[in-house]
């Protein structure tokens, strides 16, 4: 079985976050091996962010909880999972699209062996909130092989 984990905006967070859990580590990776072993096949998170413009009560603890990235690298490296990140240039939650990429490549991108972490910044896409997205599902596609 084939784990795909696609996120959007906050959900983004959420797939980090659950990646650097001991209980992932443990669903993905069993000790002793067990069969059939769930795998990762890859993430792929549109519009993602780790810091907001003006963030809002409900949301700001997503913004300032801690995440532990070596265990994000060490997730993604241990499964050879991809993770694709889609961003677009006027995103108004997080306009800043240059460092947001950054921030996820530096994160993610670093010491994560066997994972590819690409960064793919989309024209005039907003927060990805429209009905007609061709570039995510083109990039969903491409994840699922």
């Amino acid at each position: 079985r084939v784990l795909f984990l696609i996120g959007h905006s906050v959900g983004c967070q959420t797939i980090i976050r659950f990646l650097s859990l001991p209980s992932t580590t443990s669903l993905l990776f069993p000790s002793p091996p067990s069969s059939p072993r769930l795998k990762l096949g890859g993430c792929l998170c549109v519009a993602a962010w780790f810091a907001i413009v003006d963030p809002w009560a409900a949301i700001a603890p997503w913004c300032t909880e801690p995440i532990d990235d070596a265990a994000v690298r060490a997730t993604l490296g241990r499964a050879g999972a991809p993770l694709r990140v889609l961003l677009s240039d006027n995103d108004r939650y997080s306009p800043d699209f240059a460092a947001e990429g950054a921030a996820w490549l530096v994160r993610f991108g670093s010491g994560a062996a066997g994972a590819a972490v690409t960064v793919e910044v989309v024209h005039g896409r907003s927060h990805f909130g429209g009905k007609r997205q061709q570039e995510v599902l083109d990039a969903a596609l491409s994840l699922l092989g």
